[in-house]
């Protein structure tokens, strides 16, 4: 391989892609956007979620109560989960219960995961509005509260909900970036630029990683935005494994820019490649977890969220950026990307062609 050769394409193809101003706000503005405005209208609702798990506990309950429990049973929207009130916040802690409610006389006490925004905003209202019917169906009226609730917020780890969607949306932007490279391939190609590259010595392999080195550029800048953002404006928690995180950051912008690689090379036009990418694109960006945890999704997505690689990188984001997470606690995320990385690239390079 000529590292000449290497470098000058490189220079010639990031030269290309800062003069399309499209493609920079895409890839520069677009995620940044996304942050402020989720950070902006978080807190409201918006739909219901399908499952919360939720620890009840029995800790005084009075007689003309005795059904409370099982009136969460019955909850379409809760698993109920049975433990003892010290192992149930730490579960919650932990971020692996929604929430814990602790029926003490005629009060509940409602500890929520304050950490996850669907969550957060979502739990609280459910279980007020349960109790709120509980209290018409003992009264007969609305006005008189029989039972009460008192909702006490728990951050995991201390973690907020700003501290969910940077890294996730880190993941969706490298994602992004890799993807739509298909749309260039496949112009260079239509426009037959490059076929001229089979007059020059440039081997292909050379020529793919020069393609990918300006995907890493672009992508460095954008985490840099990203994190500057969600750091000094938005008072992000970073406690960052600096070397996973960088391990993670160029196995998922190859694994994208392959797959860009691969989307533009079997597509005929700029526009087919267009399509095949946002066909990519759009399944990974509302059902990876980008935006809403996978307790949000309905049972029947849960196999297409698990097969997803973005569900792996976005969660290998969040836990070596906020959690300054070992590599055991993100091998599995580690080891699906890999696999991704590999075939893609294989497929990508086997069916590439410069005409």
């Amino acid at each position: 391989m000529n590292a000449h050769r290497v470098f000058s394409t490189f220079i010639a193809l990031l030269k290309n892609l800062m003069r399309d101003k499209m493609a920079i706000f895409w890839f520069m503005i677009f995620p940044v956007l996304i942050i402020i405005l989720f950070s902006s209208i978080f807190g409201g609702g918006g739909g219901n979620p399908v499952n919360f798990d939720i620890a009840v506990i029995e800790k005084d309950v009075p007689k003309n109560l005795s059904f409370l429990p099982d009136v969460f049973e019955n909850a379409d929207n809760f698993n109920i989960v049975k433990l003892d009130l010290k192992k149930a916040i730490k579960k919650l802690k932990e971020g692996n219960l929604s929430a814990v409610i602790v029926i003490d006389g005629e009060t509940l006490e409602v500890y929520y995961n304050n950490s996850d925004p669907t969550i957060s905003s979502m739990v609280p209202y459910m279980i007020n509005g349960i109790v709120k019917e509980i209290n018409i169906y003992l009264s007969g009226m609305e006005i008189p509260k029989i039972v009460k609730t008192k909702s006490i917020p728990i951050e995991a780890e201390n973690f907020g909900f700003i501290d969910f969607y940077i890294p996730g949306i880190i993941a969706m932007a490298l994602m992004q970036l890799g993807v739509f490279s298909a749309e260039l391939m496949a112009s260079l190609k239509e426009r037959k630029i490059l076929r001229r590259f089979l007059l020059t010595p440039l081997k292909k392999g050379e020529f793919i990683v020069s393609f990918s080195l300006t995907r890493i550029i672009v992508a460095v800048g954008q985490v840099l935005i990203m994190i500057a953002l969600g750091h000094f404006v938005y008072k992000m928690n970073i406690n960052m494994n600096f070397p996973l995180f960088v391990c993670f950051f160029l196995l998922g912008i190859i694994l994208f820019s392959f797959m860009g690689v691969l989307v533009g090379g079997i597509s005929k036009s700029v526009e087919s490649a267009n399509g095949l990418a946002q066909l990519i694109n759009f399944p990974m960006m509302f059902l990876s977890g980008i935006f809403f945890t996978a307790s949000f999704y309905p049972s029947f997505l849960q196999p297409v969220i698990k097969a997803l690689p973005l569900t792996y990188l976005g969660n290998a984001m969040r836990n070596v950026i906020i959690k300054n997470a070992s590599f055991s606690a993100v091998k599995l995320d580690f080891f699906v990307l890999l696999i991704w990385t590999v075939v893609v690239t294989a497929v990508a390079l086997r069916l590439f062609r410069w005409e």
